[in-house]
């Protein structure tokens, strides 16, 4: 089974307001003041009338286009202004395996992984 259709038959199970909540996603619908007061109000009434009409597939769930190779990681260079990262720095990650990267505290290796805010 793939996983969209793990997903769509997941969310099969879920109750009528996560799966609209689901479809708009999948959609690309944006879910509007609206929608969240309709959702809402069924909730508080206990009406479920459209528990049926949202069975989802799998092809109904975006991004499940096959990939014949993964996305590896393999070179970080140019990287400036980051904490007191060396401009003109190449950090090279191995194409299989693991790379390890060791050093002195201080060093600059947590530079790599710090994200600005």
């Amino acid at each position: 089974m793939s996983l969209e259709a793990d997903i769509a038959r997941w969310i099969g199970t879920r109750p009528t307001w996560q799966q609209q909540i689901f479809s708009s996603l999948c959609k690309g619908d944006p879910i509007g003041e609206a929608a969240i007061d309709q959702i809402a109000e069924d909730l508080l009434t206990g009406s479920d009338a459209v528990a049926d009409a949202l069975q989802l597939s799998a092809s109904d769930i975006p991004g499940g286009a096959a990939i014949s190779d993964p996305v590896r990681l393999l070179q970080l260079r140019n990287v400036e202004g980051i904490n007191a990262l060396a401009s003109g720095q190449t950090l090279t990650f191995s194409g299989s395996g693991l790379t390890v990267i060791y050093g002195d505290n201080g060093s600059g290796k947590s530079g790599y992984g710090w994200v600005p805010r």
